[in-house]
């Protein structure tokens, strides 16, 4: 791999057209999150035409995590276009292919984990991320609670940049997995195994309403 990342960097054609590359090197890499986030959404919008007996509420961005986004989108634009460049130009091919790795690794990370909507059916609630989703049963539930993850410790993950999205600490309810796109719709939720998770969405006050009479009657 490092002979070969060698090679391709002294290509005479890959010198003149270095920033068209590392454009298109950065698009090729986010591809597949682009691609799965579009069907991810037009398959959404289908669900909510659908008449169902399930409640759907959409998970929202709040307008600075749209800013954040944006800003930090571009900062990694620019630090993937200068560690192509040094890749290119430079010696410490395998310190720099590490960077590239890592850094779009923790981007995928966060884009992957994104959440679309959150489901109450008659037996559990489904969080659909852009990959994946999250199904936790209400007779697993402990508490519910409208909650406001903004000034909490992050561990692992995203801050701000595309939500609030990994491992974050609270001094009261401690460590707790975190989907959250707009903190003043968030609310947290514990289960019997003390797992904790955050999560956001529209009409979160109702929503927390309606788990918890889930949860009574999964208790009766």
């Amino acid at each position: 791999f490092m002979y070969a990342g060698y090679f391709f960097g002294e290509l005479e054609f890959v010198k003149k057209n270095l920033s068209l590359l590392a454009v298109v090197i950065i698009f090729i890499s986010l591809l597949p999150a682009i691609i799965e986030i579009m069907r991810q959404r037009a398959k959404h919008k289908k669900s909510f035409v659908k008449k169902s007996t399930d409640s759907m509420y959409k998970v929202k961005w709040s307008l600075s995590v749209i800013i954040t986004t944006i800003g930090i989108a571009f900062g990694f634009f620019c630090i993937d276009a200068i560690l192509i460049y040094k890749l290119v130009y430079f010696g410490n091919i395998l310190l720099y292919t590490l960077l590239l790795i890592l850094i779009n690794a923790i981007l995928l990370f966060v884009i992957i984990n994104i959440p679309l909507t959150i489901k109450l059916s008659d037996e559990r609630i489904v969080v659909q991320k852009i990959l994946g989703k999250i199904q936790i049963r209400y007779s697993d539930i402990v508490f519910v609670k409208i909650f406001n993850p903004a000034a909490d410790l992050r561990i692992f993950g995203s801050g701000c940049f595309c939500g609030f999205i990994g491992k974050f600490s609270n001094k009261d309810y401690g460590w707790y997995s975190s989907y959250v796109l707009d903190s003043r719709q968030s609310f947290i939720l514990s289960l019997k195994n003390n797992t904790k998770y955050a999560f956001s969405c529209e009409s979160s006050t109702e929503i927390v309403d309606k788990i918890n009479g889930y949860i009574h009657n999964a208790k009766v």
